[in-house]
C-alpha cells in the first residue's frame, strides 16, 4: 500500500472528508434503496413546533421566532391504523448510526406507525440535499452537517440525537506498546504524550480525522506539527493492514476501524474519544433531522419518528448484548465479537431518550469550528437549529 503523509494539521484548500464516510467505510452492505418495514403497532402523541430564531445574516429588525412548549402525549395506545410511509437519507450504513439501523431492524419505527423508505445516499451532501428538495421527510445526518445546513439558511431543524459522543478512537499497534510501555490502562496523559514521534494512518490527509486529531493534541498541549506523522492509509480493514504491515504505528478513525486491530490480535484500543475528553464525551455526532416547515405541518409524525430514535438509544445503552441480533442484519460484514466491542466503546454516545443538550452542541461548535467545518458564530441555544420538544413519553425499550 503506498502512503501519503505530511506533519501535522490540515492545509488549507484540502477536501475535507464527511464524518459519516470516515466512521463508514468498510461497512458497506447491499441496502436497497427503499428497503421497507411492514410491522403495525403505533404509539400515538402530540406536539407543537413553533419558528426558531433567524440564522446569521436576517434582516435587522425581523422577529426572533420561539419554540412553543409543546403538549403532553397522550399515554393512551391508539387503535391499529394505516402505517405512514416516510424516506429517511443517511449517507452510509456506518456504527455512528446504529440507533437508525437498529429502530428500523427491530421494527421501532414500525411499531410507531412509520414504514421506513430508508436510503443510502452516500455522502452528507446528498443527504441534506434529498432532504432540502423534500424528496425525503428525515436525514441522519452529522452535526456538521445540521449547522452547515443553519448556516446557509436552509431551515432543517434536529428533532433527536442519533449519536452524542463523538466515536472516533486512536488503536495503536503492539510494537507501538512494547516500545512505550504504555497500555489502555496506562493515565491518559501518559498514553497522548507516547504518541509523539508516530505515524498515525487516517483515511484521508485534510480529512475530519485528521483535524479532530490534531485538535485533540492541541488540547492536550502538543504542537501537532512537532508530535505526530499522519498518513492516508484508507479506512475500514485496510487501517488494520496498514498497521498490521508496519507502515504505520498509530490508527485513528471511527468505530468499527479501531476494534479491528483490537479482533484481529495485531493492537489495542488506546484512546476512546467517547470516553475520555469532555468536548468529545457530549458531542452530536449525528442527529435525526427534518425540514422545520414539514415538522411544523406534522407534529405528531415528528413525535413519533423522534421517538423510534429516542427508544433504539435507550435500548443499545440498557441492553447492547440483547440488540446484537438485530444489529448484526445491518452490518453483515462484521463479526459479533466486532460489532459487541464496537457497541461497548459507543455505549457513551447512545443518551437516555436520544435528548441533546446545549453543551453537546456547543462543544460540537467549538470542534468543528476549529476543525473549519463550522465559519461563522452559532448559538447552542435550544430552540435555533435543534430542540427536544418531541421527545416525549419515549419508552426504554
Amino acid at each position: 500500500m503506498r502512503l501519503l503523509s505530511c506533519r501535522g494539521r490540515a492545509r488549507s484548500g484540502r477536501g475535507e472528508q464527511r464524518r459519516h464516510h470516515l466512521a463508514g467505510v468498510g461497512l458497506q452492505r447491499g441496502l436497497v434503496r427503499g428497503h421497507r418495514v411492514a410491522l403495525v403497532a403505533v404509539l400515538v402523541a402530540c406536539g407543537l413546533w413553533a419558528c426558531t430564531p433567524a440564522p446569521p445574516g436576517a434582516t435587522q429588525g425581523q422577529a426572533a421566532p420561539t419554540v412553543a412548549s409543546a403538549p403532553a402525549a397522550s399515554q393512551a395506545l391508539a387503535s391499529p391504523r394505516e402505517l405512514t410511509k416516510l424516506s429517511l437519507a443517511q449517507a452510509v450504513p456506518a456504527m455512528a448510526f446504529a440507533p437508525v439501523m437498529l429502530a428500523k431492524d427491530a421494527g421501532l419505527f414500525a411499531e410507531e406507525g412509520i414504514e421506513l423508505d430508508h436510503q443510502i445516499v452516500g455522502s452528507a451532501a446528498n443527504a441534506l440535499a434529498a432532504l432540502t428538495s423534500g424528496e425525503v421527510q428525515l436525514m441522519a445526518g452529522g452535526g456538521d452537517t445540521i449547522l452547515n445546513a443553519y448556516e446557509k439558511r436552509l431551515d432543517t431543524v434536529a428533532i433527536a440525537g442519533v449519536t452524542t459522543a463523538n466515536l472516533f478512537s486512536w488503536a495503536v499497534g503492539n510494537r507501538f506498546l512494547q516500545q512505550k510501555g504504555v497500555s489502555r490502562q496506562s493515565p491518559l496523559a501518559d498514553r497522548v504524550a507516547a504518541l509523539k514521534g508516530t505515524r498515525v494512518g487516517t483515511p484521508n490527509l485534510g480529512g475530519l480525522g485528521h483535524r479532530l486529531g490534531n485538535y485533540m493534541l492541541i488540547q492536550s498541549g502538543y504542537d501537532p506539527d512537532a508530535t505526530i506523522d499522519w498518513a492516508a492509509a484508507g479506512a475500514g480493514t485496510a487501517l488494520a493492514a496498514a498497521l498490521r504491515q508496519g507502515q504505520v504505528d498509530v490508527i485513528f478513525n471511527g468505530v468499527p476501524d479501531p476494534e479491528f486491530v483490537e479482533d484481529e490480535g495485531i493492537g489495542q484500543v488506546y484512546i476512546v474519544m467517547a470516553e475520555e475528553f469532555p468536548y468529545t464525551q457530549s458531542f452530536i455526532h449525528n442527529a435525526l433531522a427534518a425540514k422545520r416547515q414539514w415538522v411544523e405541518a406534522n407534529p405528531d409524525l415528528a413525535q413519533r419518528a423522534a421517538r423510534a430514535i429516542g427508544r433504539a438509544s435507550n435500548r443499545l445503552r440498557d441492553d447492547p448484548a440483547g440488540s446484537v441480533q438485530a444489529l448484526q442484519a445491518g452490518y453483515p460484514a462484521l463479526k459479533p465479537a466486532v460489532l459487541e466491542l464496537s457497541l461497548a466503546h459507543a455505549k457513551p454516545a447512545f443518551g437516555p431518550d436520544a435528548r441533546m443538550t446545549e453543551e453537546m452542541w456547543r462543544n460540537t461548535i467549538d470542534v468543528y469550528r476549529a476543525a473549519g467545518a463550522v465559519t461563522s458564530q452559532v448559538s447552542p441555544a435550544e430552540g435555533t437549529y435543534w430542540t427536544n420538544k418531541y421527545l416525549v413519553d419515549v419508552p426504554q425499550r
